[in-house]
């Protein structure tokens, strides 16, 4: 079985149930096992990185709204994006990615590489989100 993420990994939500929208790109953490379900394939436990409300579907069929526990949220390994360097991406390749192909001194600051690291990842969920949607 070949899975997209791996236990561990950061990946954002491209696609969840219906009522579940709420979710597209969010980020979450991987966790696992790997849990083999028959509806959906290959799942992972997961964890939200952000404290923000996470939308359920029940086995029941209803929609619930909630902070969820830690390594409960179960969602298939094939609706998640795991965020990986490019083998081959350098951090500098990174960098002029992000000042608009222009040189750019190196950064000491997290909090800079965060906020860019940040935004390169938000427009990649988005076109991804954008590409699922149209396949659907």
């Amino acid at each position: 079985m070949q899975l997209q993420c791996k236990e561990g990994d950061l990946a954002f939500v491209v696609r969840d149930f219906e009522g579940c929208e709420a979710n597209l790109g969010r980020l979450v953490q991987v966790r696992g096992p790997v849990i083999s379900r028959a509806d959906v394939g290959p799942t992972w436990l997961i964890t939200p990185v952000t404290s923000a409300p996470w939308t359920f579907l029940e086995f029941d069929g209803s929609v619930h709204t909630e902070f969820p526990l830690r390594n409960s949220v179960e969602h298939p390994d094939a609706w998640l994006l795991p965020i990986r360097q490019q083998p081959g991406a350098s951090e500098r390749e990174c960098s002029r990615e992000q000042s608009g192909g222009e040189e750019k001194a190196d950064s000491t600051q997290p909090a800079e590489d965060l906020v860019a690291a940040s935004a390169c990842a938000d427009l990649f969920a988005r076109r991804s989100i954008a590409t699922s949607a149209e396949r659907n």
